[in-house]
């Protein structure tokens, strides 16, 4: 069954098979510009790593089983990513390009929802600690929500101090609704304000670009929080006053917490 009313069954098939195409494309592009020694590599294959995520986001959209989206998921993060990251490093020619604030939280997001092991979660982790620092250029500067992310996904992890939120006026709210010093009674209004504000906030950004429904090309993949939903399973936060939220993929929280029985 669709989950994404915005669209009918027609659509969702089109736009998978776009995505199908665009794949095909970027993964040839990618694999020609490294045979050639072409820098602009590192381009393509983060334009494939974004692809890629988009295709869950579109999966779930269409209403295909959350078992496969999540191991799609991984596949995507904890082995594509990292093979790529180490095999060139950060510096290096083929670089791939570091992934934005709000890219590295949906990711985050994403391994929580699909319940990634630990051994799994670890191969993201270690790629994402290749980079020095994620959001304002100051060395060794650290997010509290990526880190607290991490945490969950590898507990035995060897966090690095998180300084700050780098959005604060986006992310606030998620940050408290998770944070260790918030108490449990007021977890509930600080995730379901920043559900509520997600939207417009993320406007510009990957999470939810703003009338991308509206374009005649199939290019829409749905609007969907998942920071919300993972910090709800992560935190134990119960969500049945916002689970019918619009933009709130409450059947994958479900589904992320009945793993764990």
């Amino acid at each position: 069954m669709v989950r994404d009313k915005l669209k009918d069954s027609i659509y969702w098939q089109e736009a998978v098979s776009k995505n199908d195409t665009m794949l095909s494309y970027l993964q040839s592009r990618l694999d020609e510009k490294r045979e050639t020694g072409n820098p602009k590599a590192s381009i393509a294959a983060s334009s494939l790593m974004t692809r890629r995520f988009e295709r869950c986001l579109l999966d779930y959209s269409m209403g295909n089983d959350i078992g496969g989206i999540s191991a799609e998921a991984k596949s995507t993060l904890c082995d594509w990513y990292p093979e790529y990251m180490h095999s060139n490093p950060p510096g290096s020619k083929f670089s791939i390009e570091r992934p934005l604030y709000t890219e590295v939280n949906r990711f985050f997001a994403i391994l929580v929802l699909a319940k990634a092991e630990p051994i799994e979660a670890k191969r993201f982790t270690t790629a994402y600690d290749m980079w020095d620092y994620q959001g304002p250029p100051v060395p060794g500067h650290r997010d509290w929500i990526c880190e607290e992310f991490a945490k969950y996904l590898v507990p035995d992890r060897d966090a690095r101090k998180g300084t700050g939120v780098n959005w604060p006026e986006a992310y606030e709210n998620l940050w408290k609704s998770i944070a260790p010093a918030t108490d449990d009674a007021h977890r509930v209004q600080f995730l379901s304000d920043f559900l509520e504000d997600w939207y417009d906030l993320m406007k510009s950004e990957l999470s939810a670009e703003t009338g991308r429904h509206k374009q005649k090309e199939p290019d829409y993949v749905g609007y969907w929080c998942l920071e919300a939903a993972a910090a709800s399973v992560m935190a134990g936060i119960d969500d049945s006053s916002f689970r019918n939220h619009r933009y709130y993929p409450a059947d994958w929280a479900d589904w992320a917490r009945a793993q764990e029985r």
